[in-house]
C-alpha cells in the first residue's frame, strides 16, 4: 500500500494560462537509485502522472515530492509561448537508498503553420545533485520540433537537436544528440501514447 497525493490548481486568462501543482507519495518499498531517465531528455518538466517504480525493495521506504509550474502566453494567433518549471526531491527516511534533488527548467515557444502543422523550438535545462555527494550532473538542450496532426484522434510529434551533459568531478563536458518521438491515439473511453527518446553523448573520447 502507498500513499499519493496530486494537488493542481490552473487559472486561465484571455491570452495566457498559469498552472501550478503538487505531487507528492510515500511507497514502504521501493527502488533503492534515485535517479531514472535519459540525461537532456528523460528528467524534463511534464504532467504529473501515476508514481512508477519498477523494481523494489522490501523494507525500503521513499517520499518523493515534486512541484511544477508552467506559464503559457498567446503571442499571436499562430504563435504561443511556454515556460515551465519543476523542482523535485527524493529521501529514503532509512538512509538506505539514494537520495536526489532534481530543477528543470523548460522555456519553449510553437508556431501553428496550419490547422494541421505546427513546429516549436525549445530550451531545456536540468540539474541532478545528491544531498551529502560533491557530485552534480547539469544537461542542456535545444530541440527543435514538428507535430502533425492526423485526424481529430491521432497526433504525432518529433524533435531532434544538440545537448550538452556536465558531471562535476567525474566526466569533462559532454556533447551529443537528443532525439524524441510521440504519437498518440484517443478513442472515446481508452488513449495510448507511444514515446521514444534518445541520447547520444560524446566527450574526450567516451562515447
Amino acid at each position: 500500500v502507498f500513499q499519493h497525493l496530486l494537488v493542481s490548481q490552473g487559472i486561465l486568462g484571455r491570452k495566457w494560462a498559469v498552472k501550478l501543482s503538487d505531487n507528492v507519495s510515500y511507497l514502504p518499498q521501493a527502488a533503492t537509485t534515485g535517479f531514472s531517465g535519459i540525461p537532456g531528455v528523460g528528467g524534463l518538466p511534464s504532467q504529473p502522472s501515476q508514481p512508477s517504480q519498477p523494481i523494489l525493495t522490501l523494507n525500503t521506504r521513499s517520499v518523493y515530492n515534486t512541484a511544477i509550474s508552467s506559464f503559457t502566453r498567446s503571442l499571436d494567433r499562430a504563435t504561443s509561448l511556454n515556460l515551465s518549471g519543476s523542482y523535485g526531491i527524493l529521501r529514503f527516511p532509512d538512509g538506505n537508498g539514494l537520495e536526489t534533488n532534481q530543477v528543470g527548467v523548460g522555456p519553449q515557444i510553437t508556431r501553428r503553420l496550419n490547422a494541421l502543422n505546427s513546429i516549436s523550438g525549445q530550451y531545456s535545462f536540468s540539474r541532478f545533485s545528491f544531498p551529502g555527494s560533491p557530485v552534480t550532473m547539469e544537461t542542456q538542450s535545444a530541440l527543435f520540433g514538428y507535430q502533425r496532426t492526423w485526424s481529430r484522434r491521432f497526433k504525432s510529434s518529433v524533435s531532434i537537436g544538440p545537448e550538452w551533459t556536465q558531471i562535476s568531478g567525474v566526466f569533462p563536458l559532454m556533447t551529443g544528440l537528443a532525439v524524441n518521438a510521440s504519437a498518440s491515439y484517443d478513442a472515446r473511453s481508452t488513449s495510448a501514447t507511444l514515446s521514444y527518446a534518445q541520447a547520444t553523448s560524446r566527450g574526450s573520447g567516451i562515447l
